[in-house]
């Protein structure tokens, strides 16, 4: 097992946490992803979770876990073997490329390496949407002038994303211990879509538009 593995375990297995236990894990809220499924990926939705900690706290019914490596795997290929539609989410892990290599020497975490895996896999023609931190001037920002574009960049205004914990996360009642907050900068959506052509769009939206989009989506579930 890489170190980074380890490190995760070792956070799952405390009976208590604060919150930089979470490290890579957390989790997109529902009302924002169920906003950005509606908006960017309305008529086939995401079909696999490409970056998540397991089956409770994955987005869709596939996923990729970082036991599994998604850096390592063939999305598209692994949709068409597996008859699932070529469209993915993901809110991946935001630490740099980590030391702790896997047995097979490659790494599982590095945002400009996951930016170039989901260029590589959109000229395969697979569909991914990111959420990830508007680091516009970061290396590894898939900008209209990048060799690995996205196809669009959406911006949240309105404010930040308070994340979600993973299901294993108890908090830590002492009074020094870190409690989950707000993200500490502004957020973006990021899209590679094998179908788009023309111009990178470099555009902005609502987080409390999704917020609301989102719970529209709800509503309506919970009515029918």
């Amino acid at each position: 097992m890489s170190n980074y593995l380890q490190k995760l375990l070792n956070a799952k297995l405390k009976p208590l946490h604060s919150a930089k236990d979470v490290q890579d894990e957390w989790r997109t809220p529902n009302l924002e992803f169920l906003g950005i499924q509606e908006t960017f990926c309305p008529l086939q939705n995401f079909y696999i979770d490409l970056f998540t900690d397991g089956v409770i706290n994955s987005k869709c019914e596939s996923f990729f876990t970082a036991e599994d490596n998604a850096l390592n795997q063939d999305w598209y290929k692994h949709c068409n073997e597996n008859g699932i539609a070529p469209y993915g989410f993901a809110n991946p892990p935001f630490s740099k490329e980590h030391v702790g290599k896997l047995d097979d020497g490659t790494s599982c975490t590095g945002l400009h390496r996951i930016m170039k895996k989901a260029f590589m896999e959109m000229k395969l023609g697979f569909f991914s949407v990111f959420f990830v931190p508007s680091n516009f001037e970061a290396g590894w920002f898939p900008h209209k002038n990048s060799e690995f574009a996205a196809s669009e960049v959406h911006k949240l205004t309105d404010g930040r994303i308070t994340f979600d914990t993973p299901n294993w996360y108890r908090q830590d009642p002492n009074p020094k211990a870190s409690k989950p907050t707000s993200s500490p900068g502004g957020m973006c959506v990021i899209i590679f879509n094998p179908l788009h052509s023309g111009e990178p769009i470099d555009d902005v939206i609502s987080r409390d538009y999704l917020r609301e989009l989102g719970q529209k989506i709800l509503d309506s579930k919970e009515a029918a």
